[in-house]
């Protein structure tokens, strides 16, 4: 029931907001949400610090890739990108919402770069778990991928104290215009009934 609950508030959010959409099937519509979000591991083995004690998260950061290299949606393709560039999110999500699983959550992960909270934190990658969303900027997010993300981040909640969710943008104003055709708006609506303290971290 919470699935379908938060299906349909972004449903009728999205015919409000001008976002770009695809049709929800009506067999997303009747799945129950899992205990447990199902993911795909696709481990990194750059871009990552491990870490031993317990990491104390309270942000997570949105962004959007691509690859230039190939296929530009295809996930593999955007990993390699990564292991280029020796970096990584914690989290990737496929156009057709598949969430794919790049460092444990206790790990730090290099996806923010030189970056500063509104509170005056400054890097990041500290306190943070990142998710990449596969589009270009001339594309949209996939309803899926709203899906997929919304699930994630209340997933995550479960394991972590989050009070913010923030864009790429907003903590790297300088450097970065990521996540690209992003309504966070949506977002909010789709996780409202699941996170109510959650906030956005605005510059």
């Amino acid at each position: 029931m919470r699935t379908l609950f938060l299906l349909c508030i972004s449903l009728l959010f999205f015919a409000g907001c001008g976002v770009k959409q695809e049709a929800v099937p009506q067999a997303v519509l009747q799945q129950p949400k899992k205990e447990s979000l199902a993911t795909v591991e696709m481990l990194a083995d750059f871009g990552i610090e491990k870490n031993e004690s317990v990491r104390v998260v309270d942000t997570v950061v949105v962004h959007t890739a691509y690859s230039l290299e190939g296929e530009p949606y295809e996930p593999k393709n955007l990993y390699n990108v990564f292991k280029k560039y020796s970096v990584s999110p914690h989290y990737m999500i496929g156009r057709d919402g598949t969430i794919y699983k790049m460092a444990d959550e206790n790990d730090l992960a290099h996806h923010a770069g030189k970056s500063r909270m509104k509170d005056g934190r400054e890097g990041v990658n500290a306190f943070s778990i990142g998710v990449e969303i596969i589009n270009s900027k001339t594309d949209y997010p996939t309803t899926a991928q709203y899906i997929s993300l919304a699930n994630l981040i209340i997933d995550i909640k479960t394991r972590h104290k989050i009070e913010y969710v923030v864009g790429h943008s907003e903590i790297a104003p300088e450097r970065k215009s990521d996540p690209w055709n992003f309504d966070f708006a949506a977002l909010y609506a789709m996780i409202a009934a699941d996170t109510k303290h959650a906030k956005r971290d605005t510059q």
